[in-house]
Formats: C-alpha cells, structure tokens, sequence
C-alpha cells in the first residue's frame, strides 16, 4: 500500500474512540462496521486528493457502500439528504 493509502487509513482510524477502535478489529487488519459506522466513514472520505489517493477512496468507497441487497434487507431511504433504515436487520 502507497504512503498516501496509508495516510487515508490512519486519518479514518483516528476519528474511531478507543471503544469503538478496540470492538472493530477481527483478526489481522480487519475490521466488522455496522451500516452507520460505514455509512459516517463514507462522509469522512475525501473528495480530492492525487490519482493514488483517489484511487485508494474509491476502493473504500465501494466496499462500505451498502450493496443492493443491504439495500432492500434494511429498508434504507433516502429524503432530503438524510438516510433512513430498519435497524432491526
């Protein structure tokens, strides 16, 4: 992974609290996000950057994006900017 990558990865990890840093990690480099944890990761990404770090957002991008299944299973809505789902999914 490029430094910049690394950079990207390190900023999104500092926004976590402990608890949250402590739960989130699996095993190895792997971590479990419910879909509001993602779904605020996907507002942190930025939006500029090099064509290294676009490429790496982008990445990121579509593995926390909801699939379309995710899509249908809770429900999400989205009115007036704001998103909505059945939480209990």
């Amino acid at each position: 992974m490029s430094e910049e990558g690394k950079i990207v990865i390190r900023n999104i990890y500092k926004n976590l609290t402990f608890k949250e840093r402590k739960s989130k990690f699996v095993g190895g480099n792997k971590m479990k996000l419910n879909m509001l944890e993602r779904l605020k990761i996907l507002q942190m990404l930025p939006e500029t950057g090099t064509f290294i770090t676009l490429n790496i957002i982008q990445k990121f991008k579509e593995s926390l994006a909801p699939t379309e299944k995710e899509l249908k299973d809770f429900e999400m809505v989205e009115k007036d900017g704001n998103i909505t789902w059945n939480k209990k999914s």
